[in-house]
Formats: structure tokens, sequence, C-alpha cells
């Protein structure tokens, strides 16, 4: 089993737009659960977002993602992490408005980051 990283993420405020930057990635094992395509109780195919500590402990995820588009979020706050487990080389996004704009760099599949959620509105998945 591999020991897991811990990485963070930096806000830049860059022309007058947020740009939400991974330094290093949060790592996932390499359980048998992984190489069946879940991890951490995220399914293939699906983007989720865990509370740090849940994340480090294996738990399952707080926030499921399927369907490509925009996905509204509402009361989330603090440090997050969030694993792209979609397949086809589809994308994810945070972004910092309700309707998927002004967001981050995209998340490539089987890569994660850890981020401050709060100031996050929305989390956008970009069909590959």
């Amino acid at each position: 089993m591999r020991k897991r990283t811990i990485g963070t993420l930096v806000t830049t405020i860059a022309a007058g737009a947020a740009l939400i930057t991974p330094m290093a990635p949060a790592s996932a094992d390499d359980s048998a659960s992984v190489r069946a395509g879940t991890v951490n109780g995220c399914k293939r195919g699906y983007v989720c977002v865990w509370t740090t500590k849940s994340w480090e402990h294996g738990n399952p995820p707080s926030l499921k993602f399927y369907r490509y588009g925009v996905h509204k979020l509402s009361g989330q706050h603090g440090e997050r992490v969030i694993y792209n487990n979609q397949t086809g080389g589809a994308t994810a996004q945070t972004c910092r408005t309700y309707s998927g704009t002004n967001c981050s760099s995209k998340l490539k599949p089987g890569k994660s980051w850890y981020f401050n959620i709060s100031p996050i509105n929305s989390i956008r998945l970009n069909q590959g």
C-alpha cells in the first residue's frame, strides 16, 4: 500500500479571477478496490468530495457527482479533497459561481486535490 501524501491548493487572484492551482496531489492507495475502480467509496465514473479527515481515514465521500454539467453547492465550508474517478478523459473543475464559471484548472481522471470549498459554489464535470 502506498503512503498517502498531503497536498495543498493555492488560491491566486489574477486579473480579477480566482484560480485554484494544485500544488501537490492527494494520492489514493494502490489497493484492490482502486484497481477495481472504487476509491474510498467513490465508484468509477464519479467525481467525489470528502472532508480531509474522511479522505485520510478512508471513509466514504460526502458529495458524489456523476452527470456532466454544473452541480450547484450550498452550505459547504472548510478544507476538502476532490477526486476525479471519471473515465474517458473527462475532467472536473471547482467553480466560484453557481453557473459554473470562474473555474479552476481541469482535474484529470485519477487525480485529486486538497482545496478550500468555502468560496466554491459549483462543481463542473466536463466530457472528455
